[in-house]
């Protein structure tokens, strides 16, 4: 039909290039016709993402056509929607529209009932229907279909229509087809989505009378089939359509070439001339739009980008303004962004310019996502990121994940943490929430203690309550204020989550429907106060001004309410699945995203290139333009793969059709591209970075490079630092702030390349340093150019409060000392100590082997017995019970926690046994006794041992060493006493000389200072020292050729002991009973052996033995104690160098020091400089010293 009574329907068109004003031709012809039929309705239709603008613009345009210069202006007559606008203002009083609206979390719900129902008949698919993410995949391709105008029944019979040879295509369909007619039932009159909204607006306009309406399509390049479907409707039904397209010419016969710019316009042009020749419907002259947008320079870019896309030549030109069109590379995208702010703020800084002027465009915001606002921030710069944000990273979305979480792996650690740190459940304490900072502070001791016990579990919700505890040496067994707190603060936390989480989880266990689980899960949210908290948010950052984020909190809530509402709707009736339920809930909020709304209107706008902008920006960026992203190859796809979509051409028709595929984006690209160049209206600024912070290089892309080629471009080039030669300062300065930052780099490189600034950046330097407001920033940063990171002596009162007038300090304590003076000032004056964690160390194995051992020799001393006289079977009785009893103390708890660690544990029980029992054999070939282990020197934790070391230091001061000897052998031979210590090792340690002098290896020879200072407690008065050995504690492996022959003697070998015995001949004769004296040997316990002939010295002594004199031992000694003095005089001098201890090129005291952040030392830098250990071999280390004199 062609007519209504005697009222002509038409379509129009206006055509035109993306360079000319298609919305003022428009409007003119709204104007026209609005005049024309005053009592019709007209309807300005526009994509969704620039409505708001749209009718800004066109009521203001509308309003100077008729006379009306006023700033406001509105129309009765004139509605200015989108398609889902345009819906809701036809159908909102319509029963169909009052059908529950249903979101796309709702569908996949919807999809994940029906893969459930029919798992069993799916050939493909049965296997993913638990998986959330495929079931949202399912979802996408069924409202695609929806969208093309193919049914379930379409889809079936092109099934049935496709060759059979494609089995995986055969089974897909099958599949599809099975879900999508039940989907299609399961929405009918109970849902509606968008596809059935539309569905209801194309009806809804089929079936009313619109002859006194007039629509106006804007923007639009391409339509879906469902929007197609409305375009046809309103075509039949309307007095009049017009649609602007941004086409260069008609395409009445056929569409435009694939290399035209402009195919995708062309196509939807042909496809609406041929619904109006098919209807009948009148179609008007074609017109163009007449009036330019843009500048002539930004026309030509234009010309040339439409001649590229044909592949023509056009001659090479200039541009009459050379800042219509310009580039420039940066070596970083953060470089990238601040030229780009750069720029905007010296151009508004003319009073030209307007922020609301600028559009900054790239292909893919997240790569610049980080740097973005913090970048425009520094430039006070306001902007508008209309990027969609999710809402998968909101505190609400982590504690539901954590919740479930906590549940389904029983109180694990890592899930109660992130439970508690969203700040959405926070205890009270007196009827009140515990202030942020208190929580904060306990939830911080809580899960360092969570760390050091590995407590979780049963232990959250166990009767007793936790009991705070340290093990390090300086408060062990001690009970203070300090851990009476701590214990209240964890425990605070263990009761909040006993009392909240067991009977939430039991009420979700008795949960039979998912609408009795929903009830529960609601009911518990809001009980423990999680609204209300939210609440709190957003009237915190609604006062301080953060609207955007004050918002998002009311968002996240009203999502999740309505994703309760629609799992309640779907799937209430279903028998409960708590994974089920958490993974639809965490893919609901993986899809949601946050409406936002401009705070302001004076704002740089920043979006994606490929959505639809407002055309009123004078001013463009492109950004991110490399050759990987302009043009960009596509590769999404559903589950219906592009060769799958081919096998359905020449089956569908008129009114169905799939999206583009990605062959078809691609050659799209140029026209997505061509939209984006020539968006604004004066000037037009490229730029990319040459390198992504992965150090992945990029290159220019091929539309850039043809613009620099045909107006005879030349890139600028910006890098992070200007070279100091570089008299063009004002291409980095922007506020303040960020121009200092700038500042800081060029007098960084000054002061390297021992110049100076030139005259621009000492201007600037002048300006900034007496700018009143920014001189405390100004020298606080330049100050930075000028730090040595050299630690500056303590003062004493700082000692004082520090250390106190006495030094009780441990050995080992002194050897840190000489290995790095300011890591000491760290650990033991600060205090400063690295978090405990539930890990099994070398340390705790250490201490686990002393304990044995210890408790091995008291036992066998408490029974009369000694290493000599117990036998085999009483050893492999007595160290497996003494390890089990040492096992249970808290400091060994890990042990117990997994059958894994009790593994580790047989592991070091099985060592420790293999220990004692070659002590066992050594002690059968020496005559060195253990007389006493564990024994304790000076004060420990308020008890007190045999002597320690007191040295009495200058201005009153004093220094205390204490410690503990691991064992103390003895002997007697040619009726004198000998005393020697022997010291366990879980490592390969022997004793060298230089170390010892230079303070780094003082343990062994503050032992025996302890023994010749006073013995009288021991009970070997008038003994004399003998040895200093070391143990190594280990449990070794051996080849084969040592079990055929002597598995005893490869024992012992690998269990010899390492140090130093003294040169006396009654103590060598006699300490090893295996050796004569007389006959060549080599000892299997001690390093010792014999030759078989004397030495030019009349000695028999091996060279492989490990020998010294008296003298030599005292020399060491007194090097010992003056060690200790000097290190205790240093320390109350307050000497806190920054001198790490080098042993070689490999290894120095920094390799394992958990402090190196807070050292920041840098070899390379003259400040800091290692302190050097010269390690001559033992045998050389007193010739050595004797030749320097000392």
């Amino acid at each position: 039909m062609c007519c209504k009574g005697e009222l002509l329907m038409s379509l129009g068109f206006v055509l035109g290039t993306a360079a000319m004003d298609h919305q003022q031709a428009m409007v003119e012809r709204l104007a026209e016709d609005m005049e024309k039929f005053p009592n019709d309705q007209f309807y300005y239709l526009v994509p969704n993402h620039i409505k708001f603008e749209s009718e800004l613009d066109v009521l203001s345009r509308l309003g100077k056509l008729q006379g009306d210069e006023a700033d406001m202006y509105a129309q009765s007559k004139l509605q200015v929607l989108s398609f889902s606008r345009l819906a809701w203002f036809f159908l909102r009083n319509t029963a169909g529209y009052q059908v529950p609206r249903i979101s796309t979390n709702g569908l996949n719900m919807l999809v994940f009932q029906i893969m459930k129902k029919h798992q069993g008949e799916l050939k493909l698919y049965a296997g993913e229907a638990d998986q959330a993410g495929f079931v949202g995949e399912v979802t996408r391709q069924l409202e695609e279909l929806k969208q093309a105008n193919i049914s379930a029944d379409d889809l079936a019979q092109l099934a049935n229509q496709v060759t059979q040879t494609n089995q995986t295509l055969n089974a897909k369909l099958h599949d599809l087809v099975i879900i999508y007619r039940e989907y299609e039932l399961a929405m009918v009159g109970q849902y509606l989505g968008n596809s059935e909204m539309y569905q209801q607006l194309a009806d809804f306009l089929e079936s009313n009378d619109f002859s006194h309406a007039h629509f106006y399509l804007d923007r639009f390049s391409q339509f879906t089939a469902s929007e197609l479907n409305i375009a046809t409707a309103l075509i039949k039904q309307a007095k009049t359509v017009v649609m602007a397209l941004e086409l260069d010419k008609p395409a009445i016969q056929d569409v435009p070439d694939v290399n035209d710019m402009f195919v995708e316009s062309g196509k939807l042009y042909h496809r609406l001339y041929n619904v109006a020749e098919t209807f009948h419907v009148h179609h008007e002259f074609d017109t163009y739009a007449k009036v330019s947008r843009v500048t002539s320079d930004l026309k030509q870019v234009e010309d040339l980008l439409i001649a590229d896309a044909k592949m023509a030549q056009i001659l090479p030109t200039k541009l009459a303004d050379q800042s219509a069109v310009t580039v420039f590379t940066a070596d970083s995208r953060l470089t990238e962004l601040r030229q780009v702010a750069r720029q905007i703020r010296q151009l508004v800084a003319t009073g030209k310019y307007r922020y609301r002027d600028f559009l900054i465009l790239t292909k893919h915001m997240d790569v610049y996502s980080s740097a973005l606002l913090p970048t425009f921030k520094q430039f006070d710069i306001p902007v508008f990121d209309d990027h969609e944000k999710l809402m998968n990273d909101h505190p609400l979305v982590a504690l539901l994940n954590a919740l479930f979480n906590v549940k389904s792996h029983y109180y694990r650690h890592a899930d109660v943490m992130q439970l508690l740190k969203t700040e959405l459940l926070i205890p009270q304490v007196d009827g009140k929430s515990m202030s942020a900072t208190d929580f904060r502070d306990a939830l911080a001791i809580t899960e360092n203690w969570l760390l050091k016990t590995g407590f979780h579990g049963e232990t959250w919700v166990r009767k007793d309550d936790w009991q705070y505890f340290q093990f390090r040496d300086n408060d062990m067994g001690v009970q203070s204020d300090k851990v009476e707190t701590a214990t209240r603060q964890i425990n605070l936390i263990r009761h909040y989550i006993k009392e909240i989480l067991p009977p939430f989880f039991k009420k979700l266990d008795a949960a039979v429907t998912g609408t009795q689980a929903a009830t529960v899960l609601y009911q518990f949210l809001i009980e423990v106060g999680v609204d209300e908290q939210l609440k709190a948010w957003y009237q915190e950052q609604n006062e301080a001004g953060n609207l955007e984020v004050a918002d998002q909190a009311q968002q996240v809530w009203q999502t999740f309410c309505g994703t309760l509402d629609e799992f309640v709707a779907i799937l209430g009736d279903q028998p409960f699945d708590v994974d089920d339920f958490n993974n639809l809930m965490q893919a609901g909020f993986d899809s949601a995203t946050y409406s936002q709304i401009p705070s302001t209107l004076d704002q740089v706008v920043i979006s994606e290139i490929g959505i639809v902008q407002s055309q009123k920006k004078r001013v463009v960026f492109v950004v991110g333009a490399n050759d990987q992203v302009m043009p960009e190859a596509s590769s999404t796809q559903l589950l219906l793969s592009d060769q799958d979509k081919e096998t359905f051409e020449g089956l569908l028709d008129d009114t169905q059709f799939l999206p583009a595929g990605n062959i078809d984006q691609l050659v799209n690209e140029s026209f997505v591209n061509y939209l984006a160049l020539v968006n604004g209206n004066e000037r037009l600024i490229i730029s990319f970075a040459t390198m992504d912070d992965d150090g992945h290089e990029y290159k220019m892309s091929p539309y850039t490079i043809s613009l620099m080629n045909h107006f005879g471009l030349q890139a600028a080039k910006y890098q992070t630092s200007p070279q100091i030669t570089d008299h063009k300062a004002t291409q980095y300065v922007g506020t303040p702030s960020s121009t200092l930052s700038v500042l800081v780099r060029v007098q960084r490189l000054a002061l390297d390349l021992k110049t100076v600034k030139n005259d621009a950046w000492r201007f600037i330097d002048n300006y900034l340093k007496h700018n009143s407001a920014f001189q405390n920033h100004y020298h606080r940063s330049m100050g930075g150019l000028i730090y040595h990171n050299q630690p500056v002596a303590l003062k004493p009162d700082i000692v004082n409060g520090l250390y106190g007038d006495t030094i009780r300090t441990s050995v080992s304590k002194l050897e840190e000392f000489y290995q790095n003076e300011y890591a000491y000032f760290l650990k033991f004056g600060l205090k400063l100590q690295e978090r405990d964690e539930f890990e099994l160390t070398a340390a705790n194995s250490g201490e686990l082997f002393h304990s044995v051992l210890d408790g091995f020799i008291k036992e066998l001393v408490k029974k009369g017995q000694t290493i000599r006289t117990v036998s085999m079977d009483e050893i492999n009785e007595m160290i497996p019970r003494i390890t089990q009893e040492i096992i249970q103390q808290p400091q060994f708890m890990i042990l117990n926690s997994s059958h894994r660690m009790n593994y580790i544990g047989l592991q070091l029980q099985a060592t420790v046994l293999q220990i004692a029992q070659t002590l066992k054999q050594q002690s059968l070939k020496s005559r060195m006794d253990p007389l006493r282990s564990e024994v304790m020197f000076g004060d420990i934790n308020g008890q007190t041992g045999i002597p320690g070391l007191n040295f009495d230091l200058d201005n009153g001061k004093q220094v205390r060493v204490r410690g503990k000897i691991d064992r103390i052998d003895t002997m007697i031979a040619d009726k004198q006493n000998f005393a020697g210590i022997v010291d366990y090792k879980s490592g390969d340690k022997d004793v060298k000389f230089s170390e010892v002098y230079a303070g780094l290896a003082m343990q062994m020879m503050t032992y025996l200072n302890v023994l010749q200072k006073d013995t009288s407690q021991l009970g070997i008065d008038g003994s004399v020292l003998s040895s200093a050995l070391y143990l190594h504690i280990q449990n070794p492996t051996f080849k084969l050729a040592d079990m055929k022959t002597n598995l005893e003697t490869a024992r012992l070998k690998a269990n010899m002991y390492k140090g130093i015995l003294i040169k006396d001949p009654s103590l060598l004769d006699s300490i090893d009973l295996s050796l004569n004296g007389d006959e060549a040997g080599k000892s299997l316990v001690f390093p010792l052996s014999f030759n078989k002939s004397e030495d030019k010295n009349g000695s028999r002594l091996g060279s492989n033995s490990s020998l010294i004199t008296r003298e030599q031992l005292q020399l060491l000694l007194d090097r010992n104690e003056e060690r200790i003095v000097n290190a205790a005089n240093k320390i109350f001098a307050g000497s806190v160098e920054l001198n790490p201890a080098r042993y070689s090129q490999k290894k120095t005291a920094l390799q394992y020091s958990p402090y190196k952040d807070i050292f920041q030392f840098d070899a390379m830098l003259p400040d800091n400089n290692y302190h050097d250990i010269e390690l001559p071999a033992n045998k050389d280390f007193f010739k050595l010293l004797k030749e320097d004199g000392k």
